[in-house]
């Protein structure tokens, strides 16, 4: 747009449950001059949420071989009157201090309770002292390509943005990812991830979590991708009672059956998942499955792709029987399989509210390298003769010199009241500042445009 004192307790008071979701209007009325009713209803359940955290270097980025700080932002939506909020992964997968922002403007720190790299989730709460307002919930299952839709975020950093767009497709299948994404055209950008999509009744059907752009720097260009909010209500009601979501699983690796699969094997057509490989011990082993194998339906029901059985089995109940409807050798038959809980676990839970902050204590910490003043770089920056302490010479992108507007050619006069002549002047003002206390620093800059005050965080 990658802590749990919850598992029990706070996870427990998830009010998020399927059995409360509104069931969506079939009805379709035209699209209203403006729907600015209809978002400041939706407004107060979501959330702008801005991270501090420790990055290692990027590719390219070879002058900087240790990690640095930096800040990134994202999007949440609140889930619990007691100040849980569903975000993505990705926002706070880095992150050692978090910073949510209330619609009315309010900021709360807040922490981590759980994560989950590979579904790309992450929950977090806030503690204020009144209950909060829960998102309305609506029915994904129901989108419909075309339906008119909005959504809110925090784009690169843009606090609080509404875009408005169409469903373009829904069960889109993105990379190696567990969902079938709602795709929009509404423009969803870095900072949005996390952040919920609604339909015009201003009811949560998705969180944005991907973006495919073509341009360089990532920009929207009207593919965004949002995991459906029947998935969140699964994975919510799957954390508050077992404090962490646990998958059903029967052992077979499959994949979707293609027409000229279908035309191979004298399939009449090419619905459903065939099967590529058979876990040994699994139920499926025990009940007889082979590769090569079709599955067609699971307890009479008829599926598409491999996703909807994956999807079926992941979300069914543990221990108990399901049927698949198999085609084997040219005949149908019906194989039964108890499904058994998925061995792996995906998410990851924290007790401790808060991690150790990291300290300033050398300048690539910032993602910056500073070098004295020589005729060279005079030159290679266009510096005035009226400047001459040391000068950025590298920075690196979103970076916490990056973030805080450094950039190269800039020459440090002052840390706070005191002159700075040489690199080594500056690296002990600051050490000087973070050992008495201080988060953050002021520095004068001179830049091509004249002397800046500039702050550099200490304590990220």
């Amino acid at each position: 747009m990658r802590r749990n004192w919850v598992s029990v307790t706070a996870i427990a008071a998830l009010s998020l449950v399927p059995g409360q979701i509104a069931a969506a209007d079939d009805s379709q009325t035209l699209l209203p001059q403006s729907i600015a009713d209809v978002v400041e209803a939706a407004r107060p359940a979501f959330v702008n949420i801005r991270v501090k955290g420790i990055v290692s270097p990027a590719a390219g980025q070879a002058a900087f071989k240790e990690p640095h700080m930096t800040e990134f932002v994202g999007s949440g939506v609140i889930v619990d009157p007691t100040g849980v909020i569903f975000t993505n992964n990705h926002v706070v997968d880095n992150a050692y201090e978090l910073n949510v922002t209330l619609s009315d403007g309010s900021i709360a720190p807040a922490r981590l309770l759980g994560k989950s790299r590979v579904l790309d989730i992450a929950l977090i709460k806030i503690d204020v002292a009144r209950p909060l307002p829960v998102t309305r919930v609506g029915d994904s299952d129901r989108v419909r390509v075309g339906d008119r839709v909005f959504a809110m975020g925090n784009p690169l950093g843009l606090a609080g943005t509404v875009t408005s767009g169409i469903v373009s497709a829904v069960n889109r299948e993105v990379g190696d990812t567990p969902y079938n994404y709602i795709q929009t055209d509404a423009p969803v950008n870095h900072g949005n991830s996390g952040g919920p999509l609604f339909n015009m009744r201003g009811e949560v059907i998705g969180i944005n979590q991907q973006i495919y752009s073509g341009t360089t720097d990532g920009g929207s260009i009207g593919l965004g991708f949002a995991m459906p909010v029947r998935d969140l209500l699964f994975l919510v009601e799957q954390i508050r009672d077992h404090g962490r979501p646990r998958f059903g699983a029967i052992g077979l690796l499959v994949q979707s059956l293609t027409p000229n699969m279908a035309d191979e094997l004298q399939l009449p057509d090419s619905s459903g998942a065939i099967v590529a490989d058979v876990v040994p011990g699994s139920p499926a082993e025990a009940a007889g499955m082979k590769i090569g194998e079709v599955i067609k339906s699971y307890n009479d029901i008829k599926i598409q792709s491999h996703r909807e059985l994956i999807r079926a089995i992941v979300e069914y109940p543990i221990g108990k029987t399901v049927q698949l409807g198999v085609w084997s050798a040219g005949t149908m038959k019906t194989v039964s399989m108890q499904v058994r809980e998925f061995e792996q676990n995906f998410w990851q839970s924290y007790e401790s509210n808060t991690l150790q902050e990291p300290q300033f204590s050398k300048i690539s910490d910032f993602g910056m390298e500073l070098s004295e003043i020589s005729p060279e770089l005079r030159k290679e920056h266009s510096i005035s003769p009226k400047f001459a302490g040391p000068v950025v010479s590298k920075v690196v992108k979103e970076g916490a010199a990056d973030n805080a507007n450094f950039s190269a050619g800039d020459v440090m006069q002052k840390v706070g009241l005191a002159e700075v002549k040489t690199v080594a002047d500056f690296s002990r003002l600051l050490a000087e500042a973070r050992d008495r206390g201080a988060r953050d620093v002021l520095v004068l800059v001179g830049t091509a445009s004249g002397n800046r005050w500039r702050t550099l965080p200490l304590k990220l």
